[in-house]
């Protein structure tokens, strides 16, 4: 009977002296990949009015297993350390809050060491960089015009005139078939300036004889950066004059 339990106790000693071997090298099997931190957020303010700490989350990876780690920040040649001790999960990873003094503006070294030939470094930048401004979307303007009036017969004088356009701008004119192919010579703008309102207003225009009877155009393009919804256009309807016969005598 004695020698029945001695064997039992040796096979039950035996067992758990394979699940020891075959266990604990599991445990203490290095990481393969390098070991990493990360840090949440990666810069801070320098300005004074802030908290008196940061607060910054490390987030380690592939550091050996239940071991403890030092996390310095600060850590670099000439700065000022402060370090902070955790403890590694069962895949070596780690969560850490740590909270050090402010610092001066520049870059300071973050770096975690489980001294079983282990570590990782990461950068904390103090300031943060600023944003970059978001860019300006284009004014858009929607200008009309209109000749006044906008029936007219030859050898008579009408104005063009307008709204909306960009204030104090250059703005071409293109007058089309209403003046024929002498509008340089006859003096009639290529371009005006509009008015520190957006208004556009060519007073006096002359509509020649020689003007072809029907619906002219003119129509305004922009002169610099601005942008026009669509180039605006202002129609002339141009009609026949009454004619007087040759010696008419009225009768009353």
């Amino acid at each position: 009977m004695n020698g029945r339990r001695g064997r039992l106790v040796f096979s039950a000693a035996a067992v758990l002296a394979v699940s020891a071997v075959l266990w604990r090298p599991v445990l203490a099997q290095p990481p393969t990949t390098p070991a990493a931190i990360q840090l949440s957020p990666a810069c801070g303010p320098a300005a004074p009015g802030t908290p008196p700490v940061y607060t910054i989350a490390v987030t380690g990876v592939n550091f050996n297993p239940f071991t403890a780690v030092l996390v310095t920040f600060d850590a670099d040649t000439g700065g000022t350390p402060e370090s902070f001790d955790t403890t590694t999960d069962g895949f070596g990873g780690f969560q850490l809050a740590i909270k050090p003094a402010l610092r001066p503006a520049g870059s300071h070294l973050v770096r975690a060491d489980d001294f079983r030939e282990r570590e990782a470094t990461a950068t904390f930048t103090v300031t943060c960089a600023s944003p970059p401004p978001a860019p300006t979307p284009p004014v858009v303007f929607n200008p009309t015009m209109r000749f006044v009036p906008a029936i007219t017969r030859t050898a008579w004088v009408v104005s063009l005139r307008g709204t909306g356009f960009p204030p104090s701008a250059t703005v071409h004119l293109a007058w089309g078939g209403i003046f024929g192919r002498a509008v340089p010579a006859r003096g009639l703008p290529a371009s005006v300036t509009t008015g520190a309102d957006g208004s556009l207003n060519v007073p006096s225009i002359l509509v020649f004889v020689e003007t072809e009877m029907g619906t002219q155009k003119a129509t305004a393009t922009p002169g610099g950066a601005e942008t026009f919804a669509a180039n605006p256009t202002a129609k002339l309807l141009v009609v026949a004059g009454t004619v007087q016969p040759p010696g008419f005598k009225e009768r009353r």
